[in-house]
């Protein structure tokens, strides 16, 4: 069972065997080019047929995130065009890259965009029954989606909402109005605590309804993203920082002054976060009422607003909330084999760990790079110990083990990791990684040590929630607040990820706190780094202190 997704961003490819889930990886992450925009996932599929050890023949079943009609027309700009089976393998399989596939005619089945993210993230989330809420920037025809999840997979509809009630379009459009180009939500969201929410922006109406299922009649998502951008200018009497046409060709022209965000755009940042937080809690509100149900599944990109999550969580109709670890894009081709699964009679079987499904490396393989590229390292036992030693010294420390993060957020394996005891840490990193010095970095907790340092009692295994800090604790390492008193944390589990909770738990017991300051490892505006090769020119590039490759050790400075 392969599941692909294709928009026009964050392509990716996942592989179920039985159920059981064998790889998922981010075309973006093998190609090198974030978001991979436009661009079909041929090396992530090439990538999962060879980590399962079959070829293209093999498939039983193809699994695609969107509705096939709706791709050709929005591709070829025919309203009517109709997807074959045929041209869709042809399109996913082509000979040309995928000879072996031969003529056999293997079953393809496209899974509505929506109903693709709520199967992945309602398999992962181990609840019998929950409320599905599905909000992003758009699907075929709708921009959010309520449904009602049971068991078997059985995904009833609640109600659709019409792209004009986009939440994620409205932080499209104001991370232009901002300058800060397409993709850059996080900066938005991070810019928000910063700000005064003194801009009011109307209520969706939760009473709309997303347009008949017709591809002549579906709504345009750029009509909703000038809208709110007239919006924002007249709100506050200032134009967008970077024009739409501008970042089409160039999105590295993004905020045309130089400066730093004027407390005007802070406080339209923290109005929209607001806003944005309380539309989700009305939707959330609207569905608990209309399923009975009170166990909440959140997916779709506008799933990765932290602040937003914490919210929900503590509405008093909501007993628990589930966000999966890639609720964008990237994770939909997961949830699309998720759903044909269902369909087939076989349940997909999914737990926390399932967000380390990709590519890894053995020390051995690791060991050859090393001589290739004429490095010397030092191998150790307990790699994870060496790391906690880093940290205590005050050095920053990046982190390559096991199986590659799905989703965007680094959870250990793929990890920069710091000592969140003193601030000018956060600032150094943030200086290396090339981010804005008022960007929060996160906390990665020992999950039965959560209680003790934030409020809520999240469970966070992605940094899915953004938690009070307690006041011990914010006076302790203030590294991981962020300027509203929250941050977003990561709960490690032993079971789950044993190495980052042995490194967490080691530098706890020398310093008094089990809590590390965690980003990506990444710099600028590349992907999380993959494989070996990907770490050692990060590392070499950078101001990276120290480097821990599976079991070697490399130091800049010997």
């Amino acid at each position: 069972m392969n599941g692909w997704s294709r928009g026009c961003h964050d392509p990716s490819a996942a592989l179920l065997r039985d159920g059981e889930l064998v790889c998922a990886v981010e075309e973006e992450r093998l190609l090198r080019r974030k978001h991979a925009l436009d661009r079909l996932p041929h090396l992530a599929i090439d990538y999962c047929l060879g980590a399962a050890g079959i070829t293209a023949a093999e498939i039983d079943h193809v699994a695609v995130g969107w509705d096939g009609n709706h791709l050709l027309a929005y591709s070829t700009g025919r309203p009517h065009a109709q997807a074959s089976e045929g041209v869709l393998r042809e399109v996913y399989l082509p000979h040309s890259l995928f000879p072996e596939r031969g003529d056999r005619a293997m079953p393809v089945t496209c899974v509505d965009h929506h109903r693709a993210h709520a199967a992945g993230a309602f398999a992962a989330s181990g609840f019998r029954e929950a409320l599905v809420v599905v909000i992003d920037g758009s699907g075929e025809y709708e921009s959010t989606t309520l449904l009602r999840a049971s068991a078997g997979g059985r995904l009833e509809l609640l109600r659709r909402y019409p792209f004009s009630c986009s939440i994620g379009l409205l932080y499209d459009a104001l991370t232009l109005y901002l300058g800060f180009g397409r993709f850059h939500h996080g900066k938005v969201m991070g810019l928000a605590a910063h700000g005064t929410p003194r801009f009011e922006l109307p209520d969706l109406d939760l009473d709309a309804e997303a347009p008949p299922r017709d591809p002549a009649r579906r709504d345009h998502e750029q009509a909703v993203v000038d809208h709110w951008l007239r919006t924002f200018e007249s709100l506050t009497g200032r134009g967008t920082l970077t024009h739409p046409r501008t970042r089409q060709v160039d999105d590295g022209l993004r905020r045309s002054d130089a400066s730093e965000p004027s407390a005007q755009h802070r406080d339209l940042a923290a109005s929209a976060q607001a806003w944005l937080e309380q539309q989700v809690c009305r939707l959330v509100r609207h569905g608990v009422a209309l399923c009975g149900l009170h166990d909440v599944v959140i997916t779709g990109g506008v799933g990765l607003s932290c602040p937003a999550n914490f919210r929900v969580l503590g509405l008093p109709e909501v007993d628990r909330v589930y966000v999966p670890s890639a609720p964008g894009d990237a994770g939909v081709s997961l949830g699309a084999a998720c759903a044909v699964s269902w369909a087939a009679g076989v349940e997909p079987r999914l737990d926390d760990a399932h967000c380390y499904a990709g590519p890894s490396a053995s020390d051995a393989q690791v060991a050859a790079l090393l001589r290739r590229c004429g490095l010397t390292a030092l191998q150790v036992d307990e790699p994870a110990r060496v790391v906690a030693d880093e940290l205590l010294r005050g050095r920053v420390v990046a982190w390559f083990h096991d199986g590659l993060e799905l989703g965007p957020r680094a959870l250990g394996h793929r990890s920069i990791l710091a000592s969140p005891l003193e601030l000018e840490t956060r600032h150094r990193v943030n200086r290396i990684k090339g981010r804005e010095p008022w960007r929060p970095l996160a906390p990665s907790v020992l999950a039965e040590s959560t209680t003790d340092h934030f409020e809520g009692d999240p469970h966070s295994p992605f940094m899915s929630f953004s938690a009070p800090v307690r006041e011990a604790t914010a006076r302790r390492a203030p590294a991981i607040v962020h300027e509203d008193g929250t941050a977003r944390l990561q709960t490690v589990h032993r079971d789950t990820t044993p190495a980052f909770w042995t490194a967490i738990d080691a530098f706890g017991r020398d310093s008094g706190l089990p809590i590390v300051m965690n980003t990506s490892f990444n710099v600028g505006p590349e992907p999380l780094v993959c494989s070996p090769l990907d770490a050692l020119r990060t590392f070499w590039a950078s101001g990276l202190d120290t480097l821990v490759l599976e079991s070697f050790v490399l130091r800049k400075d010997g």
